[in-house]
C-alpha cells in the first residue's frame, strides 16, 4: 500500500475529528431577500486527494429536502469508495458571491461500501471559515 501524503493524512485527521449530529439537520429559515432571489443547494463531495476524486459538485438542487435525500440515500453512489465528507451549501441564484451566511449542512460516510451511509455531522472545525464549496 502506498504511503499517504501529508494532505491525505490531514484530511484523515479531519474526518476522524467530526462530531455526529444525532438529531440530523434542520433547514435554517431563510432571511427575506431584497430582489426575490432563488435559493439553491449545492451538494459537494470531498475526498482525501485529487487521486481519489478530490472535490466534486455532482448536483445543484432547488430544495433543501431534495439535497438531503440525495446525500442520505447515497443516490447515484455519491460515496464511490472515496468521498468521506459531503457538504450541502445554500446559495442564491443570479447573485455574485452568493453563499447564504455560511449555511452549510455536513455529512460523513460511516460503514463500508455495501452497507455504509452518510450521517449528519457538525461543520468540521478545519472548515469553519470556508464557504462557496459548490460554486467556487
Amino acid at each position: 500500500m502506498m504511503e499517504r501524503t501529508p494532505r491525505e493524512k490531514e484530511f484523515d485527521a479531519i474526518v476522524a475529528s467530526v462530531v455526529r449530529k444525532a438529531a440530523g439537520h434542520v433547514q435554517s429559515i431563510p432571511p427575506p431577500y431584497a430582489h426575490g432571489e432563488k435559493r439553491l443547494y449545492s451538494v459537494t463531495t470531498l475526498a482525501a486527494s485529487p487521486r481519489y476524486g478530490g472535490m466534486a459538485t455532482p448536483v445543484i438542487c432547488t430544495t433543501f429536502k431534495r439535497a438531503c435525500e440525495i446525500v442520505e440515500d447515497n443516490e447515484g453512489d455519491l460515496f464511490e469508495t472515496s468521498y468521506k465528507l459531503v457538504v450541502i451549501e445554500a446559495f442564491l441564484a443570479d447573485c455574485l458571491y452568493s453563499s447564504v451566511s455560511g449555511e452549510q449542512y455536513w455529512y460523513v460516510w460511516e460503514g463500508n461500501c455495501e452497507d455504509g451511509k452518510y450521517v449528519p455531522i457538525e461543520r468540521p472545525e478545519a472548515y469553519a471559515m470556508t464557504c462557496g464549496w459548490g460554486v467556487g
